[in-house]
């Protein structure tokens, strides 16, 4: 089974974000294909594919992990890309420390479920850019966007599958952990 574990923003944020990503789907000169609301989160490591067997001590090991509850705030519009092509449009997240902190810890305790390196970014993927075109106006439209800083508590990660299909990803929550 595919599986990654996160953080999931609170309602209000989920609802904010819907209307933001309405509100970019006319400014922005790209065809975007947008992350749907129910699937809004903060990935704090990916695990990939993880035999059934595995299952309960990864849970087992995820439920050891301590942390102290946490507030993050929205901040601003970014993208992921290169200098020809944008992929993906993301939402910071700040202070990036605490949620930093809980992905190396989270990254560190199942090593041995997933060792592949992966570079930790404090963000949350509002969509996946298929078409680009106007690039010099897309990335004028994110820099001058300004977003509601709303703010949201951290107190629990969860252990979601993840299952790709025709319409997009289906994510099922497996277990939540409470810090």
């Amino acid at each position: 089974m595919r599986l990654f574990i996160a953080v999931e923003p609170s309602k209000e944020v989920k609802d904010y974000l819907y209307n933001l990503e309405n509100n970019l789907k006319s400014k922005l000169p790209a065809s975007v294909r947008w992350v749907s609301k129910k699937n809004l989160h903060l990935t704090l490591k990916f695990l990939g594919e993880i035999s059934e067997s595995k299952l309960e001590k990864l849970k087992e090991t995820l439920s050891e992990i301590q942390f102290k509850p946490f507030e993050l705030s929205l901040e601003k519009l970014g993208y992921f890309g290169t200098s020809k092509e944008i992929y993906t449009l993301w939402l910071k997240v700040i202070p990036e420390l605490e949620l930093t902190r809980l992905a190396q810890l989270v990254d560190s305790e199942t090593l041995t479920f997933s060792s592949s390196d992966q570079k930790f970014t404090s963000h949350l993927t509002l969509g996946r850019v298929n078409k680009l075109k106007n690039m010099q106006e897309f990335k004028s439209v994110i820099e001058k966007f300004e977003t509601e800083k709303l703010k949201f508590k951290v107190e629990s990660f969860y252990l979601i599958q993840s299952n790709l299909t025709k319409d997009g990803p289906q994510y099922k929550i497996l277990q939540e952990f409470r810090l």
